[in-house]
């Protein structure tokens, strides 16, 4: 009996000590509305932006070249909830919760005669957090990361739906570094970049026909489903 409780307590001291030691993550999911911020900067300046954020992610693969499509967007709160469903604060879709900056290869797109996704890549600040995510491209740590941008719909003539210029998409997003956070540190990842990790997913309409929003027939906006995790030390 004295050494079976002998063998309880050293399994539950162990138990413990690896406890202590173990990081856990904290999970918040963001279902928010991203809409065009008008009037935009000017292009070089998002393009010099786009390749400078990536270039200090490691990325490569995602060209800024002439039709690149860059810009910036808001964000604004549908909901917030914690992975138990408890809904945080209000579901206003007045409320800014934060923007971000889209960076987007349709050169490739085009070049392919639109058989592939287009590389994709972001800075999000929401809630006074910021991150990166990567769909497409090439990360210098990861090799080739899932996702990017799909057309959804038709866009070559003699058929364009909903019109000529304006374009469904779906897209989809790693939040960098996405690995755990120990790794993460042993590849030299700065401790506040790699304290992020989790996955965007994107529904949304691109009016490129009308990119100064002077006809309201289409607005270009979507609807994102941010999967946020940070990790934590117990």
């Amino acid at each position: 009996m004295r050494k079976l409780s002998l063998l309880l307590m050293s399994v539950l001291l162990a138990s413990s000590a690896f406890a202590q030691n173990e990081r856990a993550y904290e999970e918040r999911v963001y279902v928010v509305r991203g809409l065009a911020i008008e009037p935009q900067d000017d292009r070089a300046v998002l393009v010099a932006e786009c390749e400078a954020a990536m270039a200090a992610a490691g990325i490569t693969g995602i060209e800024m070249g002439p039709n690149a499509r860059v810009g910036r967007a808001s964000l604004h709160r549908l909901l917030n909830q914690d992975k138990h469903g408890r809904v945080r604060d209000d579901k206003s879709q007045d409320k800014q919760r934060g923007e971000y900056l889209v960076c987007q290869d349709f050169d490739s797109f085009f070049v392919n005669q639109g058989m592939n996704f287009i590389p994709s890549f972001y800075v999000v600040s929401i809630d006074g957090l910021t991150f990166a995510a990567e769909g497409g491209g090439i990360g210098s740590e990861f090799g080739q990361l899932p996702g990017g941008t799909q057309i959804m719909a038709p866009s070559e003539s003699p058929v364009f739906y909903p019109a000529e210029g304006v374009f469904l998409a779906n897209s989809s997003a790693t939040i960098l570094p996405s690995v755990p956070y120990d790794l993460a540190i042993s590849l030299g990842i700065p401790e506040p970049f790699a304290a992020f990790g989790g996955t965007m997913t994107h529904n949304g309409l691109a009016d490129n026909a009308d990119p100064n929003g002077e006809d309201d027939q289409f607005e270009t906006e979507g609807y994102w489903v941010i999967r946020l995790l940070i990790s934590i030390q117990n």
